[in-house]
């Protein structure tokens, strides 16, 4: 069977996928105590580019990732901290081979 590469738009998912499982968003608590605790404000792409591996072609998915403080008023107080990223996800495989984060 022959193996097909994915598109960048998939390499984008599977980098939005991988970032939102590390910073992930929900709810703690229960009933009036409960409490928001949003991490990710937002991923931007800012670039897909075509690399060859050791391991095989792969695409660099570079960006931008904005996590923010977990309450409404720490959202307040404290600015959100951007985070410059680069996911390097398998062509073949739809998965993530390596990451860096600045």
């Amino acid at each position: 069977m022959e193996s097909t590469n994915i598109t960048e738009d998939v390499a984008k998912s599977v980098a939005s996928a991988f970032l939102n499982e590390r910073y992930p968003s929900g709810k703690i608590g229960a009933g009036a105590l409960q409490m928001n605790y949003a991490r990710v404000a937002s991923i931007v792409f800012e670039q897909v580019i075509s690399v060859t591996l050791e391991s095989g072609p792969a695409y660099r998915v570079e960006g931008t990732l904005t996590v923010r403080s977990g309450s409404l008023l720490a959202q307040y107080m404290w600015p959100a901290d951007k985070f410059k990223f680069k996911i390097w996800v398998s062509k073949q495989a739809r998965r993530v081979l390596y990451w860096e984060m600045q």
